[in-house]
This record gives structure tokens, sequence and C-alpha cells, in this order.
């Protein structure tokens, strides 16, 4: 449908969404996903895919040295990528796929619980979450933050509300049971 070389990423994440949507499916009709459809739409496209990203720079690189016209790419990567480029590449939120971020204490850890917990307070708080955004492109986390993004960002912003209609959030359930058989299947098609 869109012509043109394509980067997709190296552990499969997104990956098999994006081929199922653009093989018909609706977004609301994606989970459980049709592993077997989805990498029969990857392997019949694979001649048109330049490069299985790892890293965000690689995500990056590709696009900005024209090797290929279109990627998915993290969020905190498209902001950049538009700007590196002077604005020739442009990014969407449609369709796009939205995951959950997380922090962990780990049970006996030599910082102690505390500790750990303090911290997480502490990078929960609005302020520190908009310069999170500011430096790194991260959409905040805590949703007190987006009243403190300047009207000039929102369109940027991952999690704002406009723009989180636009998404479809990763079904976290799924991969917990599913993504290490289909990594499996996924690395075969990529690497054959």
């Amino acid at each position: 449908k869109f012509p043109g070389k394509r980067s997709l990423y190296k552990w499969g994440v997104s990956s098999w969404e994006a081929a199922l949507l653009a093989d018909g499916i609706a977004p609301a009709s994606l989970y459980p996903l049709d592993l077997k459809r989805a990498h029969d739409k990857i392997a019949a496209f694979k001649e048109n895919v330049v490069a299985y990203w790892g890293g965000g720079a690689e995500s990056q690189s590709v696009l900005l040295n024209g090797e290929a016209s279109m990627a998915i790419v993290w969020s905190t990567r498209a902001s950049l990528i538009e700007q590196d480029s002077g604005g020739k590449i442009k990014f969407i939120w449609d369709q796009g796929l939205i995951s959950p971020g997380a922090l962990a204490v780990l049970k006996n850890n030599p910082g102690g619980k505390d500790a750990a917990m303090k911290f997480i307070a502490s990078a929960q708080d609005p302020e520190k979450q908009l310069v999170m955004f500011d430096k790194l492109g991260q959409g905040p986390a805590n949703p007190a933050a987006d009243a403190l993004i300047p009207a000039d960002k929102k369109r940027i912003n991952p999690v704002d509300p406009e723009n989180m209609k636009k998404q479809i959030a990763l079904d976290m359930d799924w991969y917990a049971k599913n993504y290490g058989p289909a990594l499996d299947e996924y690395t075969k098609i990529i690497s054959a």
C-alpha cells in the first residue's frame, strides 16, 4: 500500500501488530495476535526491509541516512529524527503502539527498600517528569505533569490525551504468555 524501504524492530514487539494492521486487522481485534498471519505478512514483504534495528540510534540512522523511508521507532527517537532532519522526516501517532513503563524494587537490594521507594516517589514528581520529557522525550507517567507541558510540545508527547486516542496499547498479558516462542519464530523469519 505504501511503497518504500522499511526498518522494523529486531525484537518483534510492534512488528507483529504492524503486520496485522497492514493486513487489514482492526485495532480492536489485534489480540490475541494471529502470529501465523503476522509472520506470513512479515515474510511476504521481507525484501522491502533494509534493517531490523536493535537500538534507538540504529532506528534513527536508517531514516536519517535515507536507507529506509519508513520505520517503526520509539517515540523518544521519533521527535529527534524529525528535529535532526529539519522536518523532512515526520512522525505520526496514528495506529502507534504504546507500552507501559515500570520501575521495580528488587528484594534484598543493597540500597534498601526505603531508598528505592523514595527514588520512585521523587521520580514521579510532575516537575521531574517534565525534565524527563524535555531531555528524553518520554511521556510523563504522572498525569499531573500534562498541564506543565507547553502547548507547542504536546504534539510530541506520546501520552497527551489527543495522541493517546490514536494509539493502540500493547497487550502486556499476551506478551507475558507468548513473547518467548513468538520471538523465536520471528527471529527465524528475519534471519533466513
